[in-house]
């Protein structure tokens, strides 16, 4: 058993899909919209929360609190 919460597998229907991958790609939303929008397109691809903080430069507790 590992140590820690679960992780609950995370799947996007198509249409919120679009949506996140619009707002992850915009260079005039809000920074911290864009960022957030990309932690979970990430997590539905099933990357670690290592991974993602490293990537977006946040802290491990962080990320699993908006994961």
């Amino acid at each position: 058993m590992s140590p820690g919460r679960p992780k609950v597998t995370l799947e996007l229907i198509s249409e919120k899909q679009e949506e996140l991958d619009g707002f992850a790609t915009s260079r005039s939303l809000p920074h911290a919209l864009v960022e957030r929008a990309r932690l979970v397109l990430w997590s539905a691809e099933g990357r670690s929360n290592s991974e993602i903080a490293t990537r977006l430069q946040w802290s491990k507790p962080t990320v699993g609190r908006w994961r």
